[in-house]
């Protein structure tokens, strides 16, 4: 039966280039499982490579899942990209291709830097480098806000978020709003008013 071979033979020169990680048999699906019974013996001599084992005499090389990269040949594991952040694609060869995902800001140029989440006012789509500050006068309900949409007006003033160039209008006199939302300003009590100058933010604002 062969068995695990110690020594250092030459199909332990292989080495995957970056973007590829540590080198694995054969390269189809992988095979079902063995029936019931005493295990076959292997088709192939292992030879155990500075950790890695490599099946002779079929050799590949896996591309680095998304999410991981791998900056130099050689056949060791591809490094997961830091928390909160991905790559574009399979096969990545640096740390810079990592990038933070929706609702956190961040640029990644080392092993070391971090994805930071949007705070309360703040969102980030894909690809966005960092967080943007939702329009005048509106809020996010939550931190880490995906998207333009998850804006909304806030007490006092009314309107829909639906792009960067909207905007939220302040609730008229004898009118108040308050809660966060796209819903329109309430009107004040009959013979009730609101103070000049101040979007209201509750009824009893009306006076």
């Amino acid at each position: 039966m062969a068995g695990t071979n110690t020594s250092k033979p030459a199909a332990c020169a292989v080495a995957c280039v970056a973007g590829f990680g540590e080198v694995q048999p054969g390269g189809g699906p992988s095979p079902s499982p063995a029936p019931p019974g005493p295990p076959a013996a292997p088709a192939t001599t292992e030879f155990t490579c500075d950790g890695s084992t490599l099946h002779s005499p079929t050799l590949t090389c896996a591309p680095c899942d998304k999410g991981t990269y791998k900056a130099l040949a050689g056949n060791t594991a591809c490094t997961p990209c830091t928390q909160s952040a991905t790559t574009s694609a399979p096969g990545a060869t640096a740390v810079t291709a990592c990038e933070c995902t929706a609702g956190y800001g961040g640029v990644i140029k080392t092993d070391s830097d971090q994805c930071k989440e949007c705070p309360t006012g703040q969102f980030s789509a894909d690809d966005d480098a960092s967080c943007t500050a939702c329009p005048e006068h509106s809020v996010t309900a939550a931190t880490g806000s995906k998207l333009i949409t998850d804006c909304l007006c806030g007490p006092g003033y009314s309107g829909a978020i639906t792009a960067p160039s909207s905007s939220c209008k302040a609730c008229e006199a004898s009118m108040y709003k308050k809660d966060a939302g796209s819903a329109a300003c309430s009107q004040c009590p009959p013979d009730s008013n609101t103070a000049a100058g101040t979007p209201a933010t509750a009824v009893t604002a009306c006076n």
